[in-house]
């Protein structure tokens, strides 16, 4: 017994010393997150509470001079519940944060070739995530526990005050056409119903001052949409639905003063029915601006910041042409801009990227101070539109009545303290002031029968 024990403990501390001795040579880092977040909500005059939690842990590899690696393990649960049959659904990990996934998964794994066979590029391959500038169109959401991640190859080269990016992103991926008959009869090699991404990004720092940051953004949406009735495809389309997304975002600041101003063009396919066959036609417009004071040398630091969001809707005449005037969020992380309750996000009024049929007006004062070291508390309070307000007859619960172009108003206060360097507890409530077009374009969901909807949280975020 003595010499199993022996031999045993001899086995173990061997493989720690290899281990340690790789983990060296590789220059190998550790880390993780535990965040539990308990949510309550009032939807429709019913209560429901539970508790999410997100767990992390990842791997940091400096293999060598030209090449590194990550992986990020991930399991998001709800507390007391059971694995629910969608764990791991890849097709969704691209196009939304991965919130079906109950059980531990790769959300990130990729390696880096720095200076790609000495071209000044840096080259990462793999799933990951993809954040530019403030969320905008690529964000990996942030408060959704899955958050999100792209199969993606991303071709980067920095130089000075410049940044320049090419980001090809797999978001599905359909290698041939499934029939009645059998799994892939008669198979074909062509895409199917493959969505594919194409992002080219380039960002100056100090262009229009020392605080400035301007970026250009050319992204086309490849989709092939060849079965028909195909939910990602708009349904009943055959044939291409293809887009392009081209704009400009300029951020910066001087003393006490903030500012951000965006501008972004949809064009292509609809990928809806036009009444000759075929598909329609993209025309679609983003506007945000931000301006903010923040008194950064006087006792708790006040801070004001004035808001303003347009995107475009479809107008009834482009419902009935097939064309679309609604403006497709792309990947963007929609809880930073459309409200905390998170009414206008991906999936929550009409699927990936869309916001109402009508687009989206958002008015926002936002207001902040310290009261005491490590604490900040906020205020904001939205006034939401829809851009396009003729087009209620093709909303999922019928027309409006009152001919209002409101959708409500959302008050959000959110308290964030800084326990620790390593640690946050963030506490909140929002009431959403609902109007009778929410719940018309909600077809009858979150806010049905006009009532308003209440939420809170109580959030921590550890991290190590």
């Amino acid at each position: 017994m003595r010499r199993k024990f022996f031999t045993a403990f001899a086995s173990v501390v061997s493989f720690l010393m290899i281990g340690a001795m790789t983990a060296d040579a590789a220059d190998i880092t550790f880390g993780g997150r535990i965040r539990p977040r308990f949510e309550y909500w009032n939807l429709q005059n019913n209560d429901t509470g539970y508790i999410d939690m997100l767990t992390r842990l990842q791997a940091t590899a400096k293999i060598d001079e030209k090449t590194s690696a990550f992986i990020q393990l991930q399991a998001n649960s709800r507390w007391g519940s059971q694995k629910n049959g969608t764990v791991n659904n890849r097709a969704s990990v691209p196009l939304s944060g991965n919130d079906t996934t109950t059980d531990v998964g790769i959300h990130q794994a990729y390696f880096t070739l720095n200076k790609f066979f000495g071209a000044p590029v840096d080259l990462k391959i793999g799933r990951q995530e993809i954040i530019l500038d403030g969320h905008r169109l690529f964000g990996n959401t942030v408060w959704t526990q899955g958050m999100m991640s792209h199969d993606a190859l991303r071709l980067t080269h920095a130089h000075d005050n410049m940044t320049l990016s090419y980001i090809y992103s797999v978001n599905v991926e359909q290698s041939a056409r499934a029939g009645a008959g059998g799994a892939f009869p008669g198979a074909s090699t062509d895409d199917v119903d493959d969505i594919n991404t194409h992002a080219f990004w380039a960002n100056f720092k100090g262009l229009v001052g020392d605080n400035s940051s301007t970026s250009a953004y050319l992204v086309y949406v490849d989709q092939d949409c060849n079965t028909p009735a195909a939910a990602l495809c708009g349904g009943g389309v055959v044939g291409s639905a293809d887009f392009y997304t081209i704009g400009a975002r300029q951020a910066g600041g001087f003393g006490d003063i903030s500012y951000r101003g965006e501008v972004y063009y949809q064009t292509g396919k609809s990928g809806l029915v036009a009444p000759g066959g075929g598909t329609g036609d993209v025309g679609a417009l983003m506007v945000g601006a931000r301006v903010g004071y923040k008194a950064k040398n006087v006792a708790m630091k006040p801070g004001i910041t004035l808001w303003y969001d347009y995107l475009s809707g479809s107008s009834a005449s482009d419902v009935a042409a097939g064309d679309r005037g609604t403006f497709n969020t792309l990947f963007d992380t929609g809880h930073k801009y459309y409200g905390l309750m998170d009414f206008f996000i991906h999936g929550s009024l009409g699927g990936i990227g869309t916001h109402p049929l009508g687009g989206l007006v958002d008015y926002a004062i936002k207001m902040s101070v310290q009261p005491m070291a490590n604490t900040t508390l906020k205020v904001d309070l939205h006034h939401f539109e829809v851009a396009e307000d003729d087009v209620c007859g093709t909303c999922a619960a019928g027309g409006g009545t009152d001919n209002s172009s409101t959708l409500g108003q959302e008050l959000d206060v959110t308290l964030v303290h800084k326990y620790s360097a390593s640690t946050k507890i963030m506490v909140g409530y929002s009431h959403m002031f609902a109007k009778e077009l929410l719940s018309n374009y909600n077809g009858g969901g979150r806010t049905q029968n006009f009532n308003d909807a209440d939420w809170m949280y109580v959030m921590f975020d550890v991290m190590f």
